[in-house]
């Protein structure tokens, strides 16, 4: 009787165990989208070039830890890592292809994707860009900790 307690305890300890392990994916998935949902929002509408850095500063402060934020620097468009390129992305097109996906491969990793249009000579018209992102937990939420593109 005791070994079928201590049985039925530890397999509702991993069920548990797993359905938080579930819940802090889809709560980074979700921030994930918070982000680039917010990010490109700011990208799309017409603001002055100083106002979207200030804009752009204030969400990376938000929505990036403190090391990440202070590696990336206080920059505008040109050569954003979290958003990997040059291209233009309007929200419509970023909430129609917007795919963010645990990676199975890394504990906290996810991979981002949308289309983006590139408007440079001798690249395709259309590109997909593809972006690793390390998510992690601190006091104040889900945080991205590092950005590489694919």
């Amino acid at each position: 009787m005791k070994r079928t307690f201590l049985a039925l305890l530890f397999i509702v300890n991993l069920c548990t165990a797993k359905g938080q392990d579930n819940y802090s994916s889809e709560q980074a998935k979700q921030m994930l989208k918070e982000f680039y949902t917010s990010y490109f929002a700011v990208l799309d509408r017409q603001f002055q070039p100083t106002i979207i850095t200030y804009k752009l500063d204030s969400l990376r402060s938000k929505y990036c830890t403190k090391e990440l934020y202070k590696k990336l620097g206080r920059s505008g468009m040109d050569n954003d890592k979290l958003i990997a390129g040059d291209g233009y992305t309007t929200v419509d097109i970023l909430n129609k292809t917007l795919n963010i996906a645990k990676d199975p491969t890394a504990e906290n990793d996810f991979v981002v994707s949308y289309m983006s249009h590139v408007r440079q000579v001798g690249k395709p018209a259309d590109l997909k860009i593809i972006l690793q992102l390390t998510v992690e937990k601190d006091a104040a939420g889900y945080k991205i900790a590092a950005v590489s593109a694919m």
